[in-house]
């Protein structure tokens, strides 16, 4: 315990000569040698404490730029708890990372899906529901269908204030034919298409 404050300030070669335990330093110094392997930058400090009792071994902190004092972004250590639980003494590591600030510092936007509004007039509502469940399940598009009675119209505007970047529309006469109308809501070019086409130009 006296010898505590000069390791904090110590290098490995230096906390070496000031501890009797030499192990976890050559444990660390091996962990060291992957990092310098992978051109990982890290700073060896020797004051760290994790606010959490278990941790029996090293322990970890990562930083980023850009966060200002908020910059940890992820931290852990080692530790033996197998045997808390009737298991035999394992070593084990483990970390927690703040998603919130991986996101705000790497502003990931995820990629955009289509999406597709699926419109009909109410005398073909269960064939409209089928193609709907056709393009969720075996077309895996992002698709909506507004079953709350709205007339044909009105699911459009429904549609556009969604986002839809497609309508799929269903009405009688692509019900006999065997086909849907495609309706661009960008451009509100639309074609009557079959319902593989249709899946190709969404996706595509």
């Amino acid at each position: 315990r006296d010898r505590l404050p000069a390791l904090l300030d110590a290098d490995i070669d230096e906390a070496r000569s000031i501890t009797d335990d030499a192990q976890p330093l050559e444990e660390l110094q091996a962990t060291l040698a992957v990092l310098d392997h992978y051109g990982t930058r890290y700073e060896v400090d020797f004051g760290i404490v994790r606010g959490l009792d278990y941790y029996t071994g090293m322990v970890f902190e990562m930083y980023t730029a850009g966060l200002g004092a908020q910059n940890q972004i992820c931290g852990g250590g080692t530790y033996r708890l197998a045997q808390l639980f009737g298991g035999s003494e394992t070593p084990s590591c483990g970390f927690g990372i703040g998603f919130d600030r991986v996101l705000e510092v790497c502003k990931i936007e995820p990629p955009r899906e289509p999406r597709v509004a699926v419109v009909f007039l109410p005398d073909v509502a269960e064939d409209a529901i089928r193609v709907a469940s056709r393009l969720r399940d075996d077309a895996g598009v992002r698709t909506t269908i507004d079953i709350s009675g709205r007339k044909f119209g009105q699911q459009l505007k429904h549609a556009d204030a969604i986002g839809a970047d497609y309508a799929v529309i269903v009405g009688t006469k692509e019900v006999e034919a065997g086909m849907v109308t495609l309706r661009d809501m960008r451009t509100g070019a639309q074609e009557m298409l079959g319902f593989e086409e249709a899946v190709a130009r969404i996706v595509g």
